[in-house]
C-alpha cells in the first residue's frame, strides 16, 4: 500500500516537473530583418541599415549584445553594438541598426569559397532565452551592389586641400565620389566660420545636394561660393545624409586674411605631385610640384629622422597620411641635412650625386619644399613627406 502511494506521489511530482519545463519557452515569436538581403561590393568597406522587427507574446525587455558576420560554422567578425527595446505582448517593436561590413570580411569569406554570408543577431528575452534573426549578404560587383558611397575626396577648385585667401575672394570646394550600385545621393555642403573654428567648430548649411549616381562613373560635385567675409580659419565638408557611409567624411580648410602669403598671411600650400609619401628613393626619382606665383626660388629641404621601424605598405586613402605633427615638429627643429635650390622657372628636380652622398642606405628622411620671393620671405610651403632610401 505504501509503495503504491509513494509511486503515485512520485508520478505526480514528475508530471509537475514536466509541466514546468514545458512552459519554459521563448517570449519572442518572430524576428524579421528589413531588408532581408544585401549585395555588397568586394574589396571595400560597406555600410547598410537594417530594421529588426521583433514580436513577443509577453511584455518583456529585449536585448541583443552583439552581431556577427559568418555562417553557422564560421564567424569572420563581430559587432559589439548593443540593441535594447521593451516588447509589448502581440505588438511588434522595431530596432534600427547601421551595420558596417569591413572589407576584410568579404576577403575572408571568399577565401573560404563563399559567395554569401549572414549578419546575425541573437535577441534575448527576460528569461534569457535567445532567438536569432539574420540578413543574408551576397558578394557582387560594384555595379550590382547596394547603393553606397565608398570614397569621398575633397579639395578646392585649384585641386589643393588647403587654401590661403584674401577677404572677399571667390573660391569653391569640390567633392569627388566613388559609389557602388545606383541611387539618389542626398547631402549638404556645410561651412564652419570663425570664431567657432577656434574651439568646437559649428557647421552651418550652404546648400543641399540631390543627385542620382551610378557605379562605374566618378561623380564630381561643386559647392556654392564659400564665405570669405571675415578673417580667420574656415572648415568645409560635404555631409552625406543618404546613403549612410562607413567612414568619416573628410574636412578641408581655408584661411582668410589681409595681405598676401608670407606678408600678413601664412605661406601658401604647395601642391606636390611626386614623389608620394613613403616613396622609396631611386636614382631617377624626380620631385615635381605646382608653381607658386611670385616665387623667386624654390628650396628642397631634407631632414634626418631618428631610426624606427619602416612600414610594410604606404598609407592608403585620399587624405595624405604624412608623419605625425609631434614628430615633424621635433625633426624640423633641427637644421636640414641637405637640400637643393631650384630657380623659380623650374617646377621639378632630381637629387644630384653630391646631395645623395648625405643619405645613408636603409634610412628614413623627411622632406619639404619652400617657395621664396625676391625679398627672401617664404611665401609657399609643402606638407612634410617621408622618404626611404633602399
Amino acid at each position: 500500500m505504501c509503495r503504491t502511494i509513494n509511486a503515485m506521489v512520485c508520478g505526480i511530482i514528475a508530471l509537475g516537473m514536466l509541466c514546468i519545463v514545458s512552459t519554459a519557452h521563448a517570449a519572442i515569436t518572430n524576428i524579421v530583418a528589413t531588408p532581408g538581403m544585401q549585395h555588397i561590393a568586394t574589396g571595400q568597406s560597406t555600410s547598410f541599415t537594417v530594421t529588426w522587427t521583433v514580436t513577443s507574446n509577453l511584455n518583456s525587455p529585449l536585448r541583443s549584445t552583439s552581431g556577427r558576420f559568418g555562417t553557422p560554422d564560421i564567424i569572420f567578425a563581430t559587432v559589439n553594438t548593443v540593441l535594447n527595446q521593451t516588447a509589448t505582448a502581440g505588438s511588434p517593436v522595431s530596432l534600427v541598426e547601421t551595420v558596417i561590413v569591413p572589407a576584410s570580411v568579404a576577403v575572408a569569406a571568399q577565401q573560404q569559397g563563399l559567395s554569401s554570408i549572414t549578419y546575425a543577431r541573437d535577441f534575448v528575452d527576460d528569461d534569457g532565452i535567445a532567438t536569432t534573426g539574420s540578413v543574408t549578404i551576397y558578394f557582387t560587383s560594384a555595379l550590382g551592389a547596394t547603393f553606397g558611397v565608398s570614397r569621398v575626396a575633397l579639395s578646392f577648385d585649384d585641386g589643393t586641400p588647403v587654401r590661403i585667401a584674401q577677404v572677399h575672394d571667390k573660391l569653391h570646394a569640390r567633392a569627388e565620389l566613388t559609389v557602388t550600385g545606383t541611387g539618389l545621393l542626398q547631402a549638404t555642403w556645410e561651412v564652419a566660420s570663425p570664431p567657432s573654428t577656434q574651439g568646437e567648430a559649428f557647421f552651418l548649411p550652404l546648400t543641399q545636394v540631390q543627385q542620382h549616381l551610378s557605379a562605374g562613373e566618378t561623380a564630381v560635385l561643386q559647392s556654392p561660393p564659400l564665405p570669405a567675409n571675415l578673417p580667420g580659419l574656415y572648415l568645409v565638408r560635404l555631409r552625406i545624409i543618404t546613403p549612410l557611409t562607413s567612414f568619416e567624411v573628410p574636412i578641408i580648410r581655408y584661411f582668410v586674411g589681409e595681405g598676401r602669403p608670407g606678408h600678413g598671411l601664412p605661406p601658401a600650400p604647395i601642391s606636390v605631385l611626386k614623389p608620394g609619401n613613403l616613396a622609396l628613393l631611386a636614382a631617377d626619382t624626380r620631385f615635381i610640384w605646382s608653381p607658386v606665383k611670385e616665387a623667386r626660388i624654390y628650396q628642397l629641404e631634407i631632414y634626418a629622422v631618428p631610426t624606427r621601424n619602416l612600414p610594410t605598405l604606404p598609407a592608403m586613402g585620399d587624405t595624405e597620411q604624412g608623419p605625425s605633427a609631434k614628430e615633424v615638429s621635433t625633426v624640423l627643429s633641427q637644421r636640414p641635412l641637405t637640400g637643393v635650390l631650384i630657380p623659380a622657372g623650374n617646377t621639378q628636380t632630381a637629387l644630384s650625386s653630391m646631395v645623395r652622398t648625405h643619405l645613408l642606405p636603409g634610412q628614413i628622411y623627411y622632406w619639404r619644399l619652400l617657395a621664396i620671393d625676391e625679398s627672401g620671405v617664404v611665401i609657399g610651403r609643402s606638407p612634410v613627406r617621408e622618404l626611404h632610401t633602399p
